[in-house]
């Protein structure tokens, strides 16, 4: 995010955003991301720059694969500073 930050860029949050399964179940992950997201969007929101949250595909992660599932997801958080990076 700093580094975003000091060339005026969004930090991306992509594949970095981990999956739920193998003793985690979906609503403690879900609840971890919107703590960390929430932080972070927060952080940026400080810096002066968004954060890009990007649903990724089924093979990537099973948290979010589609836009209305995580634009629903980013409406929830606390901060508004978590945009949606839907390419």
């Amino acid at each position: 995010i700093e580094v975003a930050a000091t060339l005026g860029a969004p930090a991306i949050i992509g594949s970095m955003q981990g999956r739920w399964g193998d003793g985690t179940s979906r609503e403690q992950a879900l609840t971890w991301l919107a703590e960390a997201l929430t932080e972070l969007g927060e952080h940026a929101a400080n810096l002066g720059q968004p954060l890009l949250y990007e649903p990724l595909n089924r093979y990537e992660t099973n948290l979010f694969n589609r836009l209305a599932d995580t634009v629903a997801f980013l409406r929830t958080l606390k901060t508004r500073n978590v945009k949606i990076l839907a390419d």
